[in-house]
């Protein structure tokens, strides 16, 4: 009998011990829903917070940014006004509507030790081109970048860049239209022997098998000959081609030379 009554005493502490846990468990599980309801209401605080600091009375967050990018475009573009004013002796009225900014970064004129008188003829002859004058897109194709590789019957426009020294002649050809350009907006009609050689070009001189870029790692120097050529395709795709060198034209792509001579003489004869 005392052996029946200690087993009954010894189940029921066992069953006690297991009611503590379960309630205890019980008590936690309510803690963690409470934290589960608390982190919910934190996160939807938050996304109200941040909804709230979206806007404000004076407009987005993005219309902000894109006031204060504007903004900032204007302050380069009148320090490097300035610039070209106090280096150069250039007057106001002379660079009156140039992107200052670009001009300065295409001819690097930081880097190069040009003179005043070359400034003055390089933006004479140039000058059209930093100038929205409604008619400079036609040559917005050569800073167009891209690794794009497609049929040769694809190519709509190329576009051509050789600075030799501190020369810059810059041709655009229009398959579509049978027209190129150089220099200016003045459209030239292509004869059927340059459209030919034109469209041709990426197979002729194996352009397609050639790197994105070449380029001789000296110091530059108002002696050295950079080069730019960029197809356009009819997709609206772009691939692009660029070298400079101050001396090694061996570094550039095989069939280079003859290309950039066959080109040359094609912007030459009309500009």
């Amino acid at each position: 009998m005392k052996g029946f009554k200690g087993s009954t005493i010894a189940l029921l502490v066992v069953v006690v011990a297991m009611a503590s846990v379960l309630i205890a468990c019980g008590k936690k599980g309510d803690e963690i829903y409470e934290d589960g309801k608390a982190s919910t209401s934190n996160v939807e605080a938050s996304e109200e917070l941040s909804s709230a600091e979206s806007t404000d009375f004076g407009g987005s967050k993005d219309a902000i940014v894109e006031s204060e990018v504007s903004e900032e475009g204007e302050d380069m573009q009148q320090q490097a006004i300035e610039y070209l004013i106090e280096k150069f002796g250039m007057t106001e009225e002379e660079l009156q509507g140039v992107d200052a900014v670009k001009f300065i970064d295409d001819y690097k004129i930081k880097e190069f030790d040009y003179t005043t008188e070359e400034i003055r003829e390089i933006l004479s002859d140039q000058k059209y081109a930093y100038v929205d004058d409604g008619t400079t897109e036609i040559y917005d194709l050569i800073e167009k970048e891209g690794d794009a590789v497609q049929s040769e019957d694809q190519i709509k426009r190329i576009a051509y860049r050789r600075v030799s020294g501190t020369e810059w002649k810059t041709a655009v050809f229009d398959l579509r239209k049978g027209e190129f350009y150089v220099d200016d907006t003045q459209a030239h009609e292509m004869t059927d022997e340059q459209k030919e050689m034109i469209s041709s070009l990426y197979s002729t001189y194996g352009v397609e098998g050639w790197k994105r870029e070449y380029y001789d790692a000296r110091q530059a120097t108002t002696g050295s000959f950079e080069w730019r050529l960029v197809l356009e395709y009819k997709d609206g795709n772009i691939s692009s081609y660029k070298g400079y060198t101050t001396s090694n034209f061996d570094s550039f792509p095989d069939n280079f030379k003859e290309m950039d001579s066959m080109l040359e003489d094609m912007m030459r004869a009309v500009n």
